[in-house]
């Protein structure tokens, strides 16, 4: 996001649009090398019934750290028959899948509805074209904190709360950008907006994968992806339509309110995934906290 910012900074006031998305479209090719080298998961392959594959991928992580595997065996974990995706919405997952499913669609709706449209919300607010992607740059940059601060906060206050605060955090910040006339304001607010909703997606992408078993975890994971899909190709055109009578305030609060509505959706989520083990199948989770005595 940040190169991306800066290259349309540099890029486009001297070369135009289609030199940017030519720039834009050559990193690309990196994912053919780095995909070479992703080893398989040691646990799926356990639960797969395949040690011997487990230990060369672990012995490979292990050189990669410069450490050396204990000789020892690897814990066996039962195989079990490949899942069907309906195990999602069977009553041990159901209302955590749909959920899920809601705040992935609300925190995709708000943050492509609004950071699709970003550079007309700063001319709007009477920003020349240079000026605009300075302060895009800008806002990628702020980002990063969002980010970090997440991840320590999703080990200090858990998956669910840190959700909770910042997709409601980002919907308040949304909002109050759509009031802002100055454009030292927009800019201030906008990081604001920028750093909780890169937040809100951190949390979001390390509670969705260990709510869901082993047996389970692409699919579930994919599944909940796929809505972001959805919102993200309604936003844009939302958003244009809602601009119709030229206020931002209108086509702000919704995406603000999409951001809080994700926000109460992790409220309701019923297990915190923080510290607890994962599980390997389907019997192995549940919607209700476990008894503390």
């Amino acid at each position: 996001m940040i190169a991306a910012a800066g290259l349309a900074w540099l890029i486009v006031p001297v070369a135009g649009w289609r030199m940017l998305l030519a720039v834009s479209a050559l990193p690309g090719l990196i994912i053919f090398f780095i995909r070479r080298d992703i080893p398989e998961s040691p646990r799926y392959l356990l639960v797969s019934g395949q040690p011997e594959r487990a230990r060369q991928v672990l012995e490979q992580v292990a050189r990669a750290n410069g450490v050396t595997l204990p000789d020892l065996p690897l814990l066996p974990l039962e195989k079990t028959a490949p899942p069907s995706a309906a195990g999602l919405l069977k009553p041990g997952l159901r209302r955590t899948t749909l959920l899920l499913w809601a705040m992935w669609f609300a925190i995709s709706l708000g943050y492509y509805g609004v950071f699709t449209w970003l550079p007309t919300f700063f001319r709007s607010g009477g920003m020349a074209l240079l000026p605009v992607y300075q302060n895009t740059f800008i806002l990628a940059l702020a980002q990063l904190p969002g980010y970090f601060s997440a991840a320590y906060l999703v080990e200090r206050w858990g998956r669910r709360r840190t959700l909770a605060f910042y997709l409601v955090a980002s919907g308040v910040f949304t909002y109050l950008f759509a009031y802002a006339t100055a454009p030292n304001m927009l800019v201030i607010l906008g990081a604001w907006m920028s750093f909780f909703t890169l937040g809100a997606w951190g949390a979001l992408y390390a509670y969705t994968p260990e709510v869901y078993p082993t047996s389970l975890r692409a699919t579930g994971m994919g599944a909940a992806s796929g809505w972001t899909r959805i919102a993200g190709a309604i936003a844009p055109s939302l958003g244009a339509v809602l601009m119709g009578g030229a206020s931002l305030i209108l086509p702000l609060t919704v995406f603000a309110l999409a951001f809080i509505a994700g926000g109460a959706a992790a409220l309701g989520l019923p297990r915190e995934t923080s510290h607890r083990p994962l599980a390997d199948t389907l019997e192995g989770t549940g919607e209700r906290e476990p008894v503390r005595t």
